[in-house]
């Protein structure tokens, strides 16, 4: 099998998969999970709702 190559890089790669779990998540601990980040990400702000815009183009064009 060959090795799986993601295109998102490391340091991405936690706060991407909680985009994209966003539907699943109590809206609570969502907001929780994103406050721990150093610096904190606003559930309410424009960069995570433009971050899960463009998960979800990326979704539908792939």
């Amino acid at each position: 099998m060959l090795p799986h190559h993601s295109a998102v890089p490391p340091a991405l790669r936690p706060i991407v998969l909680l985009a994209r779990t966003r539907d699943i998540l109590p809206v609570a601990q969502l907001a929780d999970l994103l406050a721990s980040f150093t610096p904190p990400v606003n559930a309410a702000g424009p960069e995570w709702s433009d971050l899960c815009s463009a998960l979800d183009a990326y979704d539908q064009a792939a």
